[in-house]
């Protein structure tokens, strides 16, 4: 038989000091809604892969930048730009990683307003729940904080239960409403080349061999269609370029590539050559 292991629930928060509570899902949480832990969490979601997906602000970046007191709110990711020459003699930074992260704050800008949705953190409402209050009839983020306001029965929506309706009822929008200037919201169905960002409009490129940069086949072929580029999986004289990291492979793909004297570039080269945001 196995010894069970019992161990103390925290009263006060580690970050802030704070009382700690157990809501009822059971999970443990810091009451100070000031929380500098909860704050960088927040920031983070706002700018990971489940948000803007803004590249190149990981969560230790953001802690740097909030300790420097640049960051106190989302609205402050936008005004970045301001802090552009002292943020580049901080250690671990420079020119080149700065321009690029600003470069991608400025691409996030061309967003979804299901990706916004999600990316203020409303508590159960993540991106699939997003989309589908989107495609439920919310026109706009305006439309959605009236909503709140009037406490208009989400429940109504396919898969939305009692606690949803609350959490977006509860749900403080004034920090999200001071972000809605700097955004240029797209429908749904457009891609940032839509928006003026197809820098491999009109070109067929084709993907072989193991990747480094991008985690799998899906996440290359998104990002070069998103870049207004087509992903084939064939080699034909109509192809515009060959990635692949191993550019003297005897491959079939690079074989091909060379005999139709299609350029052959790694994923960096790649990037850098079409000046693409990753």
């Amino acid at each position: 038989m196995m010894n069970k292991i019992y161990f103390e629930i925290p009263k006060v928060c580690p970050i802030c000091g704070q009382p700690t509570a157990v809501n009822e899902s059971e999970q443990l949480y810091c009451t100070n809604p000031d929380c500098e832990g909860k704050f960088l969490n927040k920031i983070d979601h706002f700018c990971g892969k489940k948000g803007l997906d803004i590249k190149g602000l990981s969560k230790a970046t953001l802690n740097k930048l909030i300790d420097k007191g640049w960051i106190n709110s989302f609205r402050d990711i936008f005004l970045l730009k301001e802090h552009a020459a002292d943020w580049k003699q901080l250690p671990g930074f420079g020119t080149k990683s700065v321009e690029k992260i600003l470069s991608a704050i400025e691409a996030a800008r061309h967003t979804t307003l299901a990706a916004f949705i999600s990316a203020i953190g409303i508590p159960l409402i993540g991106r699939t729940v997003a989309e589908d209050i989107v495609k439920n009839g919310i026109t706009s983020f305006e439309d959605l904080v009236n909503k709140s306001k009037e406490h208009f029965n989400f429940s109504t929506f396919n898969g939305f239960g009692p606690e949803k309706t609350a959490a977006i009822w509860a749900y403080d929008f004034s920090a999200a409403e001071e972000v809605i200037v700097f955004l240029d919201f797209c429908s749904e169905k457009k891609s940032v080349a839509q928006l003026g960002e197809s820098k491999l409009a009109g070109l067929s490129i084709c993907v072989t061999g193991s990747l480094t940069k991008f985690k799998n086949r899906e996440e290359i072929k998104e990002f070069i269609e998103r870049n207004g580029g087509r992903f084939v999986t064939t080699i034909s004289a109509k192809t515009s370029c060959l990635i692949n990291n191993n550019i003297n492979s005897s491959s079939s793909k690079n074989v091909s590539a060379k005999k139709y004297g299609i350029p052959i570039f790694t994923e960096e080269q790649f990037i850098s050559n079409y000046s693409l945001i990753f």
